[in-house]
């Protein structure tokens, strides 16, 4: 729980969020989904919340395949793959304003060229459009 800690840097770069981010998600979740069973009708165990919600945090930070997060939870694709669109993405439409974050640039073209003028690249560029 501490930031400063190396476990809390390698969640962080692993999983692109803080370690008590992820316990937010995953209690907020709990909240909205309700308890699940211990087990399904066919008498499996079924998968903890918290395991689904660090595979769909892997896809979202890495552009990992769930394919790949079979091979890491030993939890099937097409489950990570189900959780992932029919309840972490429903999920995120609804608390948006508390964990994402949309960039408020008004004219990011305008930024662009801006950051590039004063780097002197623009004059550069110019040159070589020019010139073809």
């Amino acid at each position: 729980m501490n930031d400063d800690s190396w476990l809390e840097k390698k969640f962080r770069r692993r999983f692109r969020v803080p370690y008590s981010v992820f316990r937010e998600i995953c209690l907020d979740i709990d909240l909205v989904l309700g308890e699940r069973a211990m087990h399904d009708r066919a008498g499996h165990e079924t998968v903890p919340f918290s395991l689904l919600v660090l595979g769909s945090l892997r896809v979202l930070g890495s552009g990992c395949a769930f394919d790949a997060i079979e091979e890491l939870t030993n939890v099937a694709e097409e489950t990570h793959r189900i959780f992932f669109h029919e309840q972490l993405c429903v999920w995120g439409e609804r608390v948006p304003p508390i964990h994402i974050k949309m960039p408020c640039v008004q004219n990011p073209l305008g930024t662009y060229l801006d950051c590039m003028r004063d780097w002197g690249i623009l004059d550069v560029l110019v040159q070589l459009i020019v010139c073809m």
